[in-house]
């Protein structure tokens, strides 16, 4: 049923490169290449199931053209001829589908680490750190820049031996070939630097050199962040003329991002704080003054807003990234008018992003089957069981799908009116509406899969004896913390959770949130947002742990605009009528006025219930808060760990 989104599924060209669809898998790190950067089989895996997914073209993560150039924990590499194999590997299984793919040639320059490329000194155009690095870099001489362009050209050489369909040269994110475009990182004085001619010197050297190894037909793709937002970074009106000369030097086609990774709020991975859909004005303006396609992006998460986006002519393709990895097939349900069957990215950039900067492996918080795709396959179990899932949370919630999908009769028992859990009140506070979408999806998967679930219901002893169950998985998540401070019966006290699911009110004006962690940073954005004046106290001198750097700057912007004042590194001591005494080490602070207190003080794991079931129940498995407080990316894999191997 294409013609529910004629554009996005009319076919496409880039150069002589024939798509399918107009639907790109833009390059995002993964860290699930080998250790010496050669392809996994998880790797191969992972985005098999997005070409199975019917993706027109998959732009393969950062790949290192040289080894000092890595910018990630296990990068991909296509410096040596050794590489070539497993990218011939990827082309044999991607084309089997009908899907094109590409590799994206890159170097880090100045935004890596020691403990990230082998040890090797980061280099750069010119010696000034990344403002997130903070590593020294060594200034590239001309003969080492010559070197670079010759590795570029070699590089692609070989993925085009490899059997691949095109290469994009990576100038976008602050990485080395921006690096040299930018006035923010370039400051040399030779034929790379200086005036705008002379900073894109390096890219436009790169790509005639690479047109000299490969030839005119091969398919050449440029990214580029259209505005750098950093100080002196590139501006739309620099990259207009940047892209004007590189469609002059022979590209094929243009992927228009934003941001480095230096940028405040992360625009280039947009946080849930953003709207879908809101780069969209940098890929149009590209699109008024070139001749070659443009490729849009910019949290494109269902197919009405491609389809929109490709209708109005802003774009010519779309980048579609982490919608791919929460759901590997969400283009052929678009295009199988199955669109309300997709599993939506939330942009929490938990399992993404936030695990890459982490020097971990990507996953998906809505999706831990992915980079798992063959591990998550839920295979008939040998012996069908009798199985209750204590707790319909996100972890609940996903162990009794994995197990149901086994084959096993599934019941779960919540003892809230609705599934959902922690979720319910993370989903309250402002710009976190899809988490409740995702805890609804994930809900309707798990009736799908089979499983009974009773609501209202407490389990207890009597409950589960009565049901004669195999196994009991325990995901009764956790409870709050409860500080006793002297004095606290003279105010109201609220628990933020309560707060947020609205099972308690504030009609005090003036409130005291105690914890500035996740719970109350998001609580007071939710208060204030409703007109209270609020203050948050936090003990440690660091606020917000927990909460995604691109999240929490929009959260700190909000609090900001709002007024709310922030107070670290300070204890609550003693409660009176209308005054608050805090100790800030030696000095007492008095808070006057306050009218009510938000308890935000974090929470402990809740699993009596396990203790309780021992030696009732044949097989017992703890998972999610309930077994220890992590955060919800960590509960839900566990969850769905526990239930696909049961």
């Amino acid at each position: 049923m294409a013609h529910l989104y004629p554009n996005l599924f009319s076919p496409g060209r880039i150069g002589r490169l024939e798509l399918k669809n107009r639907v790109v898998m833009p390059a995002m790190g993964t860290a699930y290449a080998s250790a010496d950067g050669t392809a996994s089989k998880r790797w191969l895996d992972y985005l098999e199931a997005r070409a199975r997914g019917e993706v027109g073209l998959i732009i393969t993560e950062v790949t290192a053209i040289s080894p000092e150039g890595r910018g990630i924990t296990n990068q991909l590499g296509l410096y040596e001829d050794r590489f070539i194999p497993g990218f011939a590997e990827l082309a044999k299984r991607l084309h089997a589908y009908g899907t094109r793919v590409a590799v994206q040639l890159h170097h880090a320059g100045r935004q890596t680490m020691p403990q990230w490329n082998g040890g090797f000194q980061p280099v750069a155009p010119s010696p000034i750190p990344c403002r997130l690095i903070q590593a020294m870099p060594k200034e590239l001489t001309a003969w080492e820049i010559q070197n670079l362009i010759e590795a570029f050209a070699a590089a692609a050489f070989r993925a085009r031996e490899a059997g691949l369909d095109a290469v994009e040269i990576h100038g976008a994110h602050g990485y080395l070939v921006g690096q040299f475009m930018s006035g923010s990182s370039n400051k040399r004085e030779d034929a790379y630097g200086g005036s705008l001619q002379g900073r894109m010197r390096f890219p436009l050297e790169i790509v005639a050199r690479v047109r000299e190894r490969i030839g005119e037909e091969f398919p050449v793709l440029f990214r580029i962040s259209a505005e750098e937002r950093v100080r002196a970074g590139l501006t739309l009106d620099e990259s207009k003329e940047i892209a004007l000369a590189l469609q002059r030097a022979g590209i094929d086609a243009l992927n228009v991002s934003v941001g480095t990774y230096a940028a405040a709020g992360s625009p280039g991975i947009a946080p849930m704080d953003l709207e879908p859909g809101f780069l969209i004005p940098l890929s149009e303006a590209m699109k008024s003054i070139l001749q070659i396609p443009v490729i849009g992006v910019g949290r494109i998460d269902h197919p009405e807003v491609a389809e929109k986006i490709l209708a109005e002519r802003k774009a010519d393709f779309l980048a579609i990234g982490r919608a791919l990895l929460a759901d590997p097939e969400f283009v052929a349900k678009a295009k199988a008018g199955r669109s309300e069957r997709i599993r939506k990215c939330i942009a929490c950039n938990q399992g993404c992003i936030d695990r890459l900067f982490a020097g971990k492996s990507v996953t998906c918080m809505v999706n831990p089957a992915c980079g798992r795709e063959k591990e998550f396959i839920p295979a008939p179990a040998d012996r069908k069981k009798k199985i209750i899932v204590i707790g319909g949370g996100p972890a609940g919630l996903q162990a009794a799908r994995a197990a149901a999908l086994r084959g096993h009769e599934v019941t779960l028992l919540e003892k809230e009116k609705a599934p959902g859990g922690q979720f319910l009140a993370a989903a309250a506070p402002p710009k976190k509406e899809s988490l409740r979408e995702a805890m609804d999806f994930l809900a309707q998967e798990v009736l799908e899969a089979g499983v009974k679930v009773e609501l209202g219901v407490e389990a207890n002893e009597e409950k589960v004896r009565g049901l004669s169950p195999d196994a009991v998985i325990v995901a009764t998540g956790s409870s709050p913390i409860f500080l006793e401070i002297r004095g606290l019966h003279h105010l109201p006290v609220v628990n933020a959770h309560d707060i947020l699911l609205g099972k308690e009110e504030v009609p005090a004006k003036k409130v005291l949130v105690i914890g500035g962690g996740m719970v109350g940073v998001e609580v007071a954005d939710f208060l204030a947002e409703k007109g209270k004046r609020v203050i948050i106290v936090e003990m440690t001198k660091q606020l917000a742990s927990g909460v995604g750097p691109g999240h929490w700057y929009y959260v700190r912007k909000r609090l900001r605009e709002y007024g709310v004042e922030i107070i670290t590194g300070a204890v609550v001591e003693e409660v009176s009528d209308n005054a608050v005494l805090l100790r800030m080490g030696e000095e007492r602070k008095t808070l006057e006025g306050i009218e009510a207190v938000v308890m935000a003080s974090g929470v402990r794991a809740r699993n009596e219930m396990a203790d309780t079931l021992r030696g009732i129940v044949p097989e017992i498995h703890v998972v999610g808060d309930a077994r220890e407080v992590r955060n919800a990316l960590e509960a839900v894999l566990e969850g769905a760990k526990v239930g696909i191997k049961l």
